[in-house]
């Protein structure tokens, strides 16, 4: 019995490719898996901490008020140290 089985490049390619199809498939679905429990997960946790999050929603508008209000404060007080920082330094200048 003399057979011989003849594999040509062309056909050794194209294994390979559809390898590679396949495997690509299986990534995608276990990704869309992935994503889709990702997404149950956040949903769940919205709506388990829903009153939390309009608290904070509530509450963000004046802490960032507050925080507009005090940067304007030290940027005023920088200024300030700066400009005699620079009327000591042209003092000695002199």
């Amino acid at each position: 019995m003399d057979t011989q089985i003849v594999f040509t490049l062309k056909d050794l390619l194209m294994s390979l490719l559809w390898i590679a199809l396949i495997v690509f498939v299986i990534f995608l679905i276990v990704l869309l898996v992935e994503f889709i429990r990702t997404i149950k997960l956040a949903r769940t946790m919205l709506t388990e901490r829903r009153e939390e999050i309009d608290h904070i929603i509530k509450v963000a508008p004046g802490i960032v008020d507050s925080v507009d209000k005090i940067s304007g404060i030290a940027a005023k007080g920088v200024e300030g140290a700066y400009q005699g920082a620079v009327s000591i330094v042209n003092k000695f200048k002199k």
